[in-house]
């Protein structure tokens, strides 16, 4: 006889009622099996022992996210179902070790001792009892010698003993029970906040610890918000339910989340009061709540009061206003109710006028409470705003270099608002083309030192917000994922993004000077992080940062100036005389030898006569360029002597080495074509080198030695270069003219 198709189905649905019931303990099971069989050792891992693993792994990792959001399995063994699959799997990865599997033993006695001091009874004694079976069955398969099971049980033993000892420990658990309640007081906080429409989430102005003057820094001015709340609330209340003989005041609250309502206020005569959350919709603070009207039920049979839960005795009427809030009526038509009022007595007496206008009067006071420590709180938040932002701007005051901008900006931004990713690109004299001068967090799309020119493209955010002068995109949404600078380098993972250019306004002589020096990036992984005020917050720390940094600069060309010859570029007088004395303080410390170099070119005077001045400082310049390219390293120098003559320092060279850089240079220059309208033009140069220790350690002496070689040099012809040692005595008693 063929079983008829219900039974049929019947018996499917119950097979997989049991599978259910038992697929994770025998997944487990499986893998507890494998490990003592060594199929998950290295070299004998196949296909099957891979997927057993992976839906191990799968099954632990869905069980611990369940676990984290409170939820409970419905199964018989819900409870044992991950420390088991934990256990099994922490000894498949020291199986997986292979050799390295003696240096995972920790893990596995960290994990015991885990299991032991955290899990119930039941639970942890099910999952050392597993771990147990499983060290047993790796010895009788002779996976382990007997003695390693020992060691191994006494080491677990121990741990999980010490751990438990100080879990057990009066301290130690009023630690956790005080964490608890100051996570749970936090967690009560922000949802009072929320529900009264302050924000959730504190704001702490601790975190300017760095400023002296607010080391300590005030409460939390949430935390006095809602300590005033439930101050006031408790006085009114309790003085309200005195005044009236009743025998509870409660306030139900509609909660900004859910269409719940929760007491966030209660006096009462009665015990066992609950809070909620309750529907918003049913019983009396439904109505109430819906309508907007107040509500006096005389007499009452029971029902419709959630904080006495489904069973109400003892009640005889109840009264219900209205708690309705003015800033909420501002965005909506009428007045909308935010809460309820309720109030209840034995008696069966109808409220009378007097006592409805009290229980209003009550109601419009706690609506006026809730108003002003929401004013208060803006306030204080705003005045931690402008400390944040003073801070932020105190670190201006330390930028005199403009490589120091970055830094200061980030380190700003970063007090101001979140921020995952920071760029500073910096715009060059022309304004044509952007470098990266400092990138944070951006990954391998934005390096320092990228450059960016405007004539490849300005459809990238940054270009549109120095043409049009703005901080783009609005309100600082990265929705559309649009490329900072150009090209594919669009931040894809970021929610939020704020491009702001960087604009130093000065008064001048003639009304304000502007200066357009580049632009900063900033964005964030959070949607609506620099919506509104925040925007604006970020661009007048850039506004400063911009002031800073054209001040930087200026100082920076100021100091250029002053050690750079203006016409050739190259060092000036002031700064050879300087550095020829370090040179010469490091040479007397190391032993080591070096050259001067001095020159000048060839008839220059005729030259000047002959083409005119304009022309004589083009040749300069030339020259110049030779002299400045000659150089070898960073400790030597090339300087403008005055009017036609330069000179060279050489460090760590001989008389030889100098001889063969000034040939160098001789050379170079005789090759040298200067275009005039009346046909090519070519210099020479003569040049003398003068090498210290040997021919002197003095700076004065080294200077008149090399300018009689320079003259012995242009008395012999001119266009050669003459070292001091090579001239005879007769030669170095020459006078210079």
């Amino acid at each position: 006889m063929k079983p008829r198709p219900r039974d049929t189905a019947a018996r499917a649905r119950a097979v997989w009622a049991l599978l259910q019931q038992w697929y994770i303990l025998a997944l487990a099971a499986l893998g507890a099996a494998a490990v003592v069989a060594g199929a998950l050792e290295p070299g004998r891992l196949g296909i099957g022992a891979g997927l057993l693993a992976m839906g191990l792994v799968g099954a632990g990792v869905w069980d611990a996210t369940r676990r984290l959001r409170g939820e409970r399995a419905e199964r018989v063994f819900g409870a044992f179902e991950g420390p088991l699959v934990w256990t099994v799997i922490v000894w498949m990865l020291i199986q997986i070790g292979g050799r390295f599997a003696g240096h995972l033993t920790p893990l596995a006695a960290a994990y015991v001792a885990w299991v032991v001091a955290t899990f119930r009874p039941p639970v942890a004694r099910i999952a050392v009892g597993a771990a147990a079976l499983i060290e047993v069955g790796l010895t009788l398969a002779g996976r382990q010698e007997p003695l390693v099971l020992g060691l191994h049980a006494l080491l677990y033993a121990g741990v999980a003993w010490a751990l438990r000892t100080l879990v057990e420990t009066e301290g130690f658990r009023e630690a956790v029970r005080q964490d608890a309640r100051r996570r749970q007081a936090d967690q009560d906080r922000d949802d009072q906040l929320r529900d009264f429409g302050m924000g959730g989430g504190t704001m702490v102005l601790s975190t300017l610890k760095d400023l002296d003057e607010m080391a300590e820094g005030p409460p939390r001015v949430d935390a006095q918000v809602v300590d005033f709340l439930n101050s006031s609330f408790t006085r009114l209340l309790e003085s309200l339910r005195q005044a009236l003989e009743v025998d509870t005041v409660a306030v139900l609250w509609r909660s900004a989340d859910t269409d719940q309502v929760v007491v966030r206020g209660c006096a009462s005569g009665r015990d066992g009061i609950l809070k909620g959350p309750f529907s918003a919709k049913a019983g009396i603070p439904g109505g109430v709540l819906r309508d907007g009207h107040e509500l006096a039920v005389v007499p009452f049979h029971g029902g419709g009061l959630p904080y006495y839960g489904a069973k109400v005795e003892g009640v005889g009427g109840v009264l219900a206003i209205p708690l309705f809030d003015d800033d909420l009526a501002e965005h909506a038509d009428g007045e909308p109710t935010v809460g309820v009022l309720c109030l209840d007595r034995a008696a069966e007496t109808p409220w009378s006028e007097s006592e409805r206008a009290a229980a209003r009067l009550a109601a419009a006071k706690l609506s006026l409470d809730i108003r002003t420590a929401r004013r208060l709180q803006k306030a204080e938040r705003g005045k931690q705003k402008l400390d944040r932002i003073r801070a932020a701007l105190k670190g201006m005051n330390e930028i005199s270099k403009p490589e120091q901008v970055g830094p200061v900006l980030s380190k700003a931004v970063s007090r101001l608002s979140t921020m995952d990713v920071f760029i500073l690109a910096l715009l060059d004299d022309a304004g044509q083309v952007l470098e990266i001068v400092d990138a944070r967090g951006s990954g391998e799309v934005h390096q320092v030192g990228l450059t960016f020119d405007r004539a490849q493209g300005t459809e990238g955010v940054a270009w549109q917000a120095l043409d049009r002068d703005l901080a783009l995109p609005s309100e600082g949404s990265n929705r559309f994922k649009p490329a900072v600078f150009g090209g594919g380098d669009g931040l894809k993972d970021m929610q939020s993004l704020l491009v702001v250019p960087l604009r130093s306004v000065e008064q001048g002589d003639e009304g304000e000077v502007v200066q357009t020096l580049g632009v900063m990036v900033v964005a964030a992984k959070d949607p609506d992080v620099y919506r509104g005020t925040a925007g604006r917050d970020l661009a007048t720390v850039a506004e400063q940062a911009a002031v800073r940094l054209a001040l930087a600069k200026a100082h920076q060309t100021a100091e250029r100036l002053a050690t750079i010859d203006g016409l050739t570029g190259l060092k000036n007088h002031r700064v050879f005389q300087q550095a020829f004395d370090r040179m010469l303080g490091r040479s007397v410390r190391s032993g080591a030898s070096g050259c001067v170099l001095l020159t000048d070119i060839d008839k220059f005077k005729n030259l000047n006569d002959t083409y005119g001045h304009p022309f004589g400082d083009v040749v300069l310049k030339g020259v110049a360029k030779v002299l400045g390219d000659s150089i070898r390293s960073p400790t030597d120098l090339a300087a403008r002597y005055g009017g036609e003559e330069f000179a060279v320092l050489l460090e760590d060279s001989d008389a030889e080495g100098g001889m063969l850089v000034a040939e160098k240079i001789r050379e170079a220059v005789e090759a040298l074509v200067f275009q005039h309208e009346t046909g090519e033009v070519r210099v020479t140069l003569s040049l003398g080198v003068a090498a210290w220790p040997a021919d002197g350690e003095v700076k004065s002496d080294l200077i008149q030695r090399a300018d009689v070689a320079l003259y012995n040099a242009k008395r012999g012809g001119r266009n050669r270069s003459v070292r001091w040692a090579d001239l005879d005595d007769s030669a170095r008693s020459a006078e210079p003219h």
